[in-house]
């Protein structure tokens, strides 16, 4: 045409978002004003808005003792109201958590997307998720989020009490004096904390740890951005 022209290739990039959501017993803790659903609900919210600003589309996997419910990826605002809805009033038939069956089933979706695991990772055998998530993490970009409130992490001198497993029911009485007993609970949260980061790292998954307590966007956003540095 005689003279030279530019042509500009706008890379497109329509992701999939996949929310790996619990809905055990154990979310409906709270010592505060907020429970930990509500904060898992909050954090898979601003997931899902962040997505559907992206024009990405997002998926919903409800989990207990299994996957209760999954929604099919789609976009657009009346589909992430549904997710939201669904994250929050969701009234699970089983009270334990089991990831593993999620897990493996995310990972035979053959569309590669990112996949964000919001729980708080209270299971009988942690170590049995690390080949499983290693196997996800081959297929998808993932990111777990690791939801505790303070008074699993620490518990004041009341006396004695009665604690109850939120999903097993079984209940015990302690005395939360003994200056011994409190120091092996400390010890313990942290042993479990420590134990879900190492088995995350060895999967090569970005670790995010949230005390609802003290807020959530900061966890992940460092976790978010620690994804972008990889990439």
């Amino acid at each position: 045409m005689g003279r030279p022209f530019v042509k500009e290739f706008v890379e497109e990039r329509d992701l999939t978002i996949y929310i790996l959501f619990d809905v055990s017993a154990s979310g409906d803790f709270s010592s505060t004003t907020k429970s930990k659903r509500e904060t898992a609900t909050e954090i898979g919210a601003s997931i899902a808005f962040s997505a559907i600003r992206n024009n990405d589309q997002v998926a919903l996997a409800l989990v207990s003792g299994g996957i209760e419910r999954y929604i099919p990826p789609k976009k657009g605002k009346k589909h992430v109201l549904r997710l939201i809805k669904e994250m929050l009033s969701y009234n699970p038939e089983n009270r334990t958590t089991d990831l593993l069956a999620a897990i493996t089933a995310l990972s035979r979706i053959k569309r590669r997307g990112i996949v964000f695991i919001i729980s708080d990772f209270i299971i009988d055998d942690p170590k049995a998720m690390e080949q499983p998530l290693k196997t996800l993490r081959n297929r998808h970009e993932v990111i777990a989020v690791d939801l505790s409130d303070k008074r699993e992490q620490d518990i004041p001198d009341v006396g004695w009490i009665w604690l109850e497993d939120c999903e097993t029911g079984e209940q015990v009485m302690v005395n939360t004096s003994d200056a011994d007993f409190r120091k092996e609970f400390v010890k313990t949260a942290q042993k479990r904390r420590h134990e879900i980061r190492e088995i995350m790292e060895n999967a090569g998954i970005d670790y995010a740890w949230v005390n609802t307590a003290y807020g959530w966007e900061r966890p992940l956003l460092q976790a978010m951005s620690r994804r972008r540095g990889a990439g």
